[in-house]
């Protein structure tokens, strides 16, 4: 028999967060811990601001199915017990994390996956042209990502990358932008050597882009 406990966890932001349409200035996540047999796994999730989801709406879902849990519901089973979103996978991160320490094997002993390293990015939020410039000049990473919504982006991306020509830039519009602006705004990033923008329109309008032949790679999130 397992036990599974939830909690929300407060976290206040260093300096305001933003991205198109919203501004983060604390997280208030979810996190998940079962236990069975003397070990317990952990789990957390922030939800999905743009779905409404929040720490008090994931943490009811949790409680609709924590029954189920505690009797042994495999990760498989989960899938049909809750919608996919926060909960579901802070639930199926900690249960991963649980088989683990139960069984004395890595994620990727059990996965399958070759462990190796990956590339990430860091990240600079929306803001004054200059400071976003002086926020990308001083990340120690060579990989960075950066937010832009519908306000000046050209400017914003010339003098980022004046400030870090070194860099792999990609840019993240978190559904900020007409096609219009993407058509226009495209090929402005090739030239400046931009890898690829993120989520440029607002979610569910992605078929306006059939038949585009965009001069960087697109892709998609909240899509």
């Amino acid at each position: 028999m397992r036990k599974l406990s939830a909690r929300i966890s407060s976290l206040v932001t260093k300096e305001p967060f933003a991205i198109s349409g919203y501004v983060f200035t604390k997280v208030d996540a979810l996190v998940i811990e079962i236990s069975q047999d003397g070990v317990s796994g952990t789990g957390e999730a922030a939800g999905v601001y743009y779905l409404q989801e929040n720490a008090e709406s994931m943490l009811a879902q949790v409680d609709s199915v924590k029954g189920r849990i505690a009797e042994g519901a495999s990760r498989t089973e989960l899938l049909g017990l809750l919608p996919a979103g926060g909960a579901r996978n802070a639930i199926d991160c900690a249960l991963w994390d649980l088989e683990c320490k139960l069984s004395g094997k890595s994620i990727w002993e059990l996965t399958g996956i070759k462990m190796q390293p990956q590339n990430t990015v860091m990240t600079v939020g929306i803001g004054p042209t200059e400071a976003m410039a002086a926020k990308a000049a001083s990340l120690d990473s060579s990989h960075i990502k950066v937010k832009l919504d519908a306000e000046r982006p050209l400017e914003r991306m010339q003098a980022i990358c004046n400030a870090r020509p070194d860099a792999k830039i990609v840019v993240d519009v978190n559904q900020g932008w007409e096609f219009e602006q993407l058509t226009e705004m495209a090929p402005e990033f090739a030239r400046l050597g931009i890898k690829m923008i993120e989520q440029p329109l607002k979610r569910g309008g992605d078929a306006v882009l059939e038949g585009y032949e965009p001069p960087i790679p697109l892709c998609a999130d909240e899509s």
